[in-house]
């Protein structure tokens, strides 16, 4: 799979999952997914992400979407907080904690 996955958005291209660890890149595009179907508000995920160094750290986001009139979205702002220092690798590497 590639570094970069690209997904298409309602005005123009979005880059999602940049540096994302393998195992938690389509759990997070799935989850991206389903919540723009049902136009949540909010979308909260923790995740790996690699760092330039190549060494991977959790971090916590969170996602705000506007949606006009027609219920696509049009604006989103988010957040992303280290969270390492609390989070123990799980066996088998997958990151849980999926929220919308």
């Amino acid at each position: 799979m590639s570094e970069c996955m690209r997904v298409e958005s309602y005005r123009g291209r979005v880059v999602l999952g940049i540096g994302a660890h393998p195992d938690d890149l389509e759990p997070l595009l799935s989850q991206i997914a389903a919540a723009l179907q049902r136009k949540d508000p909010l979308v909260e995920s923790d995740q790996r992400l690699r760092l330039r160094d190549g060494s991977y750290r959790t971090f916590h986001n969170a996602v705000r979407y506007r949606y006009d009139g027609e219920g696509k979205p049009t604006t989103f702002l988010g957040v992303a907080i280290d969270i390492t220092h609390r989070t123990p690798e799980p066996a088998g590497g997958v990151v849980s904690g999926f929220t919308t």
